[in-house]
């Protein structure tokens, strides 16, 4: 097996807060790599870079400073994508030119964004408030204005802050047990004025809808990945309980799933029924995993509560998927 190498380079001990490294991402079909830093913003780098260059810097562009939950690239042009992040001011951001320059959507403290990705105006956006079960902010007009639907939601569910847009009409949403409220995944097919439970696992991570159309969504403490093949309507069994950590799947090149297992990364070739670990451990316990196809390479983070980000704060462990 390989080694991992740390590629914190000038982020490291940089002047930060508690959450500090929030969040990595692979931009598709680019080689670059984008992490979320509170109160810096969005910064990025190629793989064989040896400096994060900060995003957001052209004429114009608001500025980001939270910290980052959740980035949602277009597949149609990865130019283009929102950004939803928590504390430190806006919480909603929008980019049509790869970052250079943002527009801020107007909201605040939120901890995921998604976009109605079958709507090729990309007019439907959901917006979940952080540790607020009953708030959720949906626009239909690309996120110029936005009102709250959250008040249609079930009362027994606990933080519900994973949205998941399918179409105009059917959305679902994934809930913790935080709060002391249900956990649980929850599915409207009349665009939020009611809900129906479908998974009594919790939808404790971003959702992955796969290129083949199965969801998959991790669940909290280790409870494993439920699988969806019809839209969210019904759910295997957990797979990988007690093996699986908290911390969002991934969708390989080749249609293989990969997941974090405590310290190392697994991948399943049959659905999520079965895993195999393919790296060695890091050195910490990652709480974000992004692939870079171009690079070919995993890449984990984690943050700290220290006020600085931690000297091996981005790690990346090469991996070819064509050969593995």
């Amino acid at each position: 097996m390989g080694t991992w190498v740390n590629q914190s380079f000038n982020l490291s001990a940089k002047p930060s807060e508690c959450g500090n490294l929030s969040y990595v991402s692979a931009k598709p079909g680019e080689d670059k790599i984008i992490v979320g830093l509170a109160q810096y913003g969005l910064l990025a780098k190629a793989h064989a870079d040896e400096e994060w260059v900060q995003l957001g810097q052209g004429e114009g562009s608001a500025s980001i400073i939270n910290r980052c939950n959740a980035i949602v690239y277009d597949p149609a042009d990865s130019q283009v994508f929102w950004e939803a992040g928590i504390y430190n001011a806006g919480g909603v951001y929008r980019t049509d030119d790869g970052g250079e320059t943002f527009v801020d959507l107007g909201l605040t403290h939120n901890d995921v964004i998604s976009v109605d990705l079958t709507d090729p105006e990309r007019q439907l956006l959901l917006v979940s408030g952080h540790e607020m079960s009953h708030r959720l902010n949906r626009s239909l007009d690309g996120g110029m204005t936005w009102e709250d639907i959250g008040d249609k939601l079930p009362d027994e569910p606990g933080v519900c802050p994973n949205p998941l847009i399918l179409d105009s009409d059917n959305y679902l949403i994934g809930c913790v047990s935080a709060g002391g409220g249900k956990k649980g995944i929850w599915r409207t097919e009349d665009a939020g004025k009611s809900w129906e439970q479908v998974s009594d696992v919790a939808g404790a991570t971003v959702p992955l809808v796969a290129t083949d159309g199965s969801i998959y969504w991790v669940g909290e403490n280790n409870e494993g990945i439920v699988r969806s093949d019809d839209e969210g309507r019904t759910w295997t069994k957990p797979f990988g309980a007690g093996v699986l950590s908290q911390v969002n799947a991934l969708e390989l090149p080749d249609g293989r799933i990969a997941a974090v297992a405590q310290k190392q990364i697994a991948v399943s070739s049959d659905q999520g029924e079965h895993w195999k670990l393919v790296t060695v451990e890091t050195p910490f316990i990652p709480t974000g995993l992004t692939y870079s196809a171009e690079g070919k390479a995993f890449y984990v983070a984690h943050w700290t509560c220290d006020n600085k980000v931690p000297k091996d704060a981005v790690m990346s462990y090469d991996f070819d998927y064509e050969s593995e």
